[in-house]
C-alpha cells in the first residue's frame, strides 16, 4: 500500500493533548479491571504518516485517561500488511490494537491479497480522524466545477497522484468515474513532486488535503475548486464542497482503531467511549478544524458500518477502473 505522508503539525497536536491528559478524569471504579499493564498500539506504517501521527495523539490521551501506558510500535514493511496481520493474529484480550485507515481498511481490500480478511478479522472500536481533499487545477483550467467537468469532457486531461492505489488516485478515479470524463493517471512518488508538477502544468489536476494545498492556493499557483466533504468544510468555507455540484460525492482520508475479532465488547465499548470523549473536547474541535480536519466520534457499531460501507464504495471504484497495483 503506497502511502503519502499526511502535512500536519505533529508537534503541536501531540503537545496539545499532552496538556490536556492532566485534566482526564480518572476512571470510574468498576468491576473491569482492564488495563492492568501497558497496551501496544500497532501503527502499521513509519513514522509521520497519518496512522502514526492520530496513533501517537490517542496514545497520549489514553495512558492519562485508563492509567496504563498505550505504547506505539510502528511496524512498517509489505505496504502495511506486516503490522495489520501481527494484530489480525495477536490474542484478543485488548492488550494489542491496530491504527488503522482507509488505507487498510477502506481502499486496501480491494487491491491487495492479504493473510487476513479486514471485514472478518476485525473489531472496529472508533473513527479518530477524517480529512477531507480539496480538488485543485492548473490556473489555465476553468475556475468552477461545473466548467472544468464540461472541459474534461472536451479535452483530455492528466490528473495526478502519490501513487497507484493511493487514496488520492482513488479519488480522482471517483470522480472520473462520476463525471463520466476521460483522464490520464500520472502517477507521482509523493505528493510534493505532484504538486510541483501542477503549479508547473504537466497535469492539470489533483485530489490532495488541505494544510497541503491552501499554501500553494493562497501564492496563486494552483486553483482550489472544490472541497470532497460532503458539506463545506469550515477550515476554507468559501470553497464549495463537491456535492454541491455532483450530489452523493464524497472523499476523506480516515483513521481509525481495531481490536482483533473476538476481542471482549466491554473493553471495545471502553475505548470506543474514550475516543468519543476525546474528540469531543472543544480545544481538540478547534485544533482540528485549524488543520483542515474533522473529529468524528462514533460507537463500535457506527465504526462497524462505517467502515463496511467504505470498502463496498472502493471495491466498486476499483472494479469499475479495472485498477490493479503492482
Amino acid at each position: 500500500m503506497t502511502r503519502s505522508p499526511l502535512p500536519i503539525a505533529i508537534a503541536a497536536a501531540l503537545l496539545l493533548v499532552s496538556c490536556l491528559v492532566s485534566a482526564a478524569q480518572a476512571p470510574k471504579e468498576d468491576d473491569d479491571t482492564w488495563p492492568q499493564r501497558s497496551v501496544t498500539l500497532i501503527v502499521p506504517f513509519a513514522s509521520g504518516s497519518p496512522e502514526d501521527v492520530f496513533g501517537r495523539l490517542l496514545s497520549h490521551y489514553l495512558h492519562g485517561a485508563l492509567r496504563q501506558p498505550f505504547e506505539v510500535e510502528n511496524r512498517p514493511g509489505n505496504g502495511g500488511v506486516t503490522g495489520v496481520n501481527a494484530v489480525a493474529t495477536a490474542e484478543a484480550n485488548g492488550y494489542t490494537l491496530l491504527v488503522g485507515s482507509i488505507a487498510t481498511h477502506g481502499i486496501g481490500p480491494s487491491l491487495y491479497s492479504t493473510p487476513y480478511d479486514a471485514a472478518r478479522d476485525f473489531e472496529p472500536i472508533g473513527l479518530i480522524v477524517r480529512q477531507p481533499s480539496l480538488l485543485v487545477v492548473h490556473p489555465s483550467l476553468p475556475s468552477t466545477l461545473p466548467e472544468l467537468i464540461a472541459h474534461a469532457k472536451d479535452k483530455r486531461l492528466s490528473y495526478g497522484s502519490a501513487g497507484a492505489g493511493t487514496p488520492t488516485h482513488l479519488a480522482a478515479e471517483l470522480f472520473r468515474q462520476t463525471t463520466g470524463t476521460t483522464m490520464t493517471h500520472v502517477p507521482f512518488r509523493h505528493s510534493g513532486e505532484m504538486l510541483d508538477a501542477l503549479a508547473g502544468g504537466q497535469i492539470q489536476l489533483a485530489f490532495e488535503s488541505i494544510p497541503r494545498t491552501l499554501p500553494l492556493v493562497k501564492e496563486g499557483k494552483v486553483r482550489a475548486i472544490a472541497v470532497t466533504s460532503a458539506e463545506r468544510s469550515r477550515t476554507v468555507p468559501d470553497i464549495p464542497a463537491m456535492a454541491q455540484t455532483l450530489p452523493g460525492f464524497e472523499f476523506s482520508e480516515w483513521v481509525g482503531l481495531f481490536a482483533p475479532r473476538g476481542t471482549p465488547k466491554p473493553i471495545v465499548g471502553r475505548l470506543s467511549s474514550e475516543i468519543s470523549r476525546l474528540l469531543n473536547w472543544s480545544e481538540v474541535q478547534q485544533r482540528f478544524l485549524a488543520l483542515g480536519l474533522q473529529g468524528s466520534p462514533m460507537t463500535s457499531e457506527g465504526f462497524a458500518a462505517f467502515t463496511e460501507a467504505e470498502r463496498k464504495k472502493w471495491q466498486a471504484v476499483v472494479n469499475a477502473g479495472r485498477i490493479k497495483v503492482d
